[in-house]
């Protein structure tokens, strides 16, 4: 079969992954459900997160899901970090000189009647 050299799938292209985003709304009660329940069981989201992740008793699947949320947690974004480190130089408009008399409007427009 012959190969094709037309370039194939291009980088970018296709359907963009959809980011699910919390309404602060509902963030605000997850953590508050979340320390209530603390409060009772005296064993912090924290501690029964990494417990869950290291149990030997929970499925692959679901490890591999408490990975990629940790996953998500830890790591700080690329473009957070393009946002925030690599702001370039600031842009300066050039100062602003006066204009020599003989280039003024006014003196031009003199000049024009003067010699008419």
């Amino acid at each position: 079969m012959k190969k094709e050299n037309r370039g194939g799938a291009r980088e970018g292209t296709g359907p963009k992954p959809k980011k699910k985003e919390y309404s602060e709304k509902f963030k605000k009660g997850i953590l508050k459900a979340l320390k209530a329940i603390e409060k009772e069981t005296k064993v912090s989201i924290y501690d029964l997160f990494a417990k869950m992740l290291y149990s030997k008793n929970i499925q692959d699947a679901a490890r591999v899901g408490l990975f990629k949320i940790l996953a998500e947690m830890m790591v700080v974004k690329q473009s957070e970090l393009d946002i925030n480190l690599h702001q370039g130089p600031t842009i300066y408009l050039p100062e602003t000189q006066k204009v020599p008399e003989e280039y003024s409007v006014l003196m031009i427009e003199k000049k024009k009647e003067l010699t008419h």
